[in-house]
């Protein structure tokens, strides 16, 4: 099998794997187009609760919520708004606020991916996105994988684990791309942000890859997966693996913010540090082997050009 072949199958079955079943993200949606109010949506278990922060036609703040069932099959939420009135001010004793029926309540909101969704309310219909802030840039993909993040790989009963570190944004010959390590080794890991998915290639041995494919989002990556020899192609089996973070960006970077640990070393900020776990089980800082990455951001770029050229 060809690279173009094989990275097509993975683009292809992590693609169709995620039309379907999956779940919005839980946070503040807006409309980038019309800032200035907005939607808070959660989801526990199979229940949504939808918060809309908007303006009543007098300028004055309108809150208006609702719950409900979400359908995955669907990927659709509806029900009906309220609003509320006359509840407890700051600084004041609590009081119980007031339920207000609205006239024309009805609300479907229609996802089409974890993080886009169509809003049809009483104002219309309204396209949804998810907001991104701090270190999450919509215009640049690779900030999402910075951070830590654990790995479960498998079907059928059969699961294997990985998990890996990226805390350095760099470029090499134009191409932006991030860089890590697998935690607590030295093998390095690099990944890349190739039409609409992230592709991640790390050393998984002396002598194979492992290339991971998918898409993600805040948190939370869903793809495949599979290994090949460093020195072949990834026309092996691939395997379904779904992925979430468990340290934040600051976290790996500073040693600072949401982590599993609170003694992580800060990292040096000259662009060429990595962190991996010493012989004595403590988390130590260690020179980025340049040569290295090259040699992974080459072996991506070939990935590239193949499924560019369809016929090789």
């Amino acid at each position: 099998m060809k690279l173009a072949t094989a990275l097509s199958a993975l683009v292809l079955i992590s693609f169709s794997g995620l039309a379907s079943g999956f779940y919005p993200v839980d946070g503040w949606w807006f409309n980038p187009n019309e800032s200035g109010r907005g939607v808070n949506i959660e989801m526990q278990d199979d229940t949504m609760f939808v918060a809309l922060f908007h303006y009543a036609e007098d300028g004055d703040q309108s809150w208006w919520i609702t719950s409900g069932q979400y359908d995955d099959t669907l990927q659709r939420f509806q029900s009906e708004f309220i609003a509320t009135d006359d509840g407890q001010c700051p600084g004041c004793a609590w009081v119980g606020p007031d339920i207000v029926t609205l006239p024309d309540s009805g609300v479907t909101i229609n996802f089409t991916s974890p993080i886009t969704a169509t809003m049809t309310w009483a104002g219309g219909t309204t396209s949804l996105s998810r907001q991104y802030f701090a270190q999450f840039d919509t215009g640049d993909p690779r900030t999402f994988l910075l951070g830590e993040f654990h790995f479960t790989i498998g079907d059928d009963g059969v699961y294997v684990a990985d998990r890996l570190i990226f805390d350095e944004l760099d470029e090499m010959d134009g191409v932006r791309f991030v860089t890590g390590r697998r935690s607590g080794t030295d093998r390095l890991a690099i990944g890349e942000f190739l039409d609409g998915l992230f592709i991640v290639l790390v050393e998984d041995s002396d002598n194979e890859f492992r290339l991971y494919n998918f898409d993600m989002t805040k948190d939370r990556m869903e793809g495949v997966s599979t290994t090949f020899p460093m020195d072949g192609e990834p026309d092996g089996p691939l395997t379904p693996f779904i992925a979430h973070r468990v340290n934040s960006r600051s976290f790996v970077q500073t040693g600072t913010g949401p982590g599993l640990s609170a003694s992580f070393p800060a990292q040096s900020i000259d662009g060429a540090a990595q962190f991996i776990v010493s012989e004595t089980g403590k988390r130590s800082a260690q020179a980025l082997p340049r040569g290295s990455v090259g040699a992974l951001q080459a072996r991506i770029e070939s990935l590239k050009l193949s499924l560019a050229d369809p016929l090789e």
